[in-house]
């Protein structure tokens, strides 16, 4: 079974004002391939209300350093109350925009050590004796990408 380590609750970046949605996502893309994430994403809500639209995009970016451990940053775009607005030609939204960055370390995540009783022994004298050093360097790149995501996202709205 894969263990799940939540290393980080998230990273918050508000903005409101006129966002060109296709850019952000864009941005975020290009940071993931750049930076040799497989980006997926999970959810695409958007909900039309009375005075312009919400809405949550939530994806999934996993990179794996080695056998046993794979890091996942998990950025999530909250839309409130934007509405579409032409500028320059271009279709862009206009509200409140958060983006959030989350960050997880998942261990045995292909489940090598899943079965008998005995392979769980191993698992545990594993993680406690051997594996402490590594589990430490995947925990710090993973907070070190999510920080890298949440700046390029600052800069991206201008708030440095």
């Amino acid at each position: 079974m894969v263990k799940v380590v939540d290393i980080l609750a998230g990273y918050e970046v508000s903005y409101s004002g006129a966002v060109d949605m296709k850019e952000l996502q864009s941005l975020i893309r290009r940071w993931c391939k750049k930076n040799h994430f497989d980006l997926v994403e999970k959810v695409y809500d958007i909900k039309m209300i009375e005075n312009g639209r919400n809405g949550i995009m939530k994806w999934e970016a996993d990179k794996k350093l080695d056998d046993y451990n794979q890091i996942l940053v998990k950025p999530d775009i909250i839309l409130t109350n934007v509405k579409e607005v032409k500028v320059d030609g271009k279709r862009i939204l206009e509200g409140d925009v958060k983006v959030k960055i989350g960050a997880e370390l998942n261990r045995d995540y292909d489940e090598a050590w899943k079965g008998r009783p005995m392979r769980r022994f191993w698992r545990g004298f594993f993680d406690k004796f051997l594996a402490p050093e590594k589990t430490d360097s995947a925990k710090e790149e993973l907070k070190k990408s999510a920080k890298l995501l949440r700046d390029e996202v600052k800069r991206y709205f201008e708030l440095d």
